[in-house]
């Protein structure tokens, strides 16, 4: 992808730069989502910030990349950095929360009432890792 994107006059791979910019063009209400679980966690995990790194929002302190969560066309793709970490609370998202887990990911409804204590529970499991 990065050769065809020089090919085509790019300097650079990064299509966004900011949060705001990522955001901009996304749904509305899955952007509002996204917005307040990142923003949320960089509040509740002093440290840590808000990176774009292959076009897609992470949750990152120490340089260590920690959570992840991108607006996609129907649905809100979130990920703990690990499969490990994912795998620790596959059930938990599965049963208790009703969401579809994937091999690396998870999927969450556009307007989803952000679960607080779940988010900081896989975030402190990535910082244990």
């Amino acid at each position: 992808n990065a050769l065809v994107m020089f090919a085509r006059g790019s300097t650079t791979s990064k299509r966004h730069t900011t949060l705001d910019g990522y955001l901009a063009d996304k749904d509305p209400i899955g952007a509002a989502t996204v917005r307040a679980m990142l923003e949320g966690l960089v509040a509740r995990h002093p440290g840590s910030s808000i990176e774009l790194a292959w076009n897609q929002p992470f949750l990152v302190r120490d340089g260590q990349r920690l959570f992840s969560v991108g607006v996609m066309s129907a649905h809100l793709l979130a990920s703990p950095w690990s499969v490990e970490v994912l795998d620790a609370f596959r059930a938990t998202l599965e049963d208790e929360h009703e969401l579809t887990v994937n091999r690396k990911t998870f999927r969450l409804p556009l307007d989803w009432t952000i679960d607080e204590p779940l988010l900081d529970a896989m975030v402190a499991a990535e910082l244990a890792r």
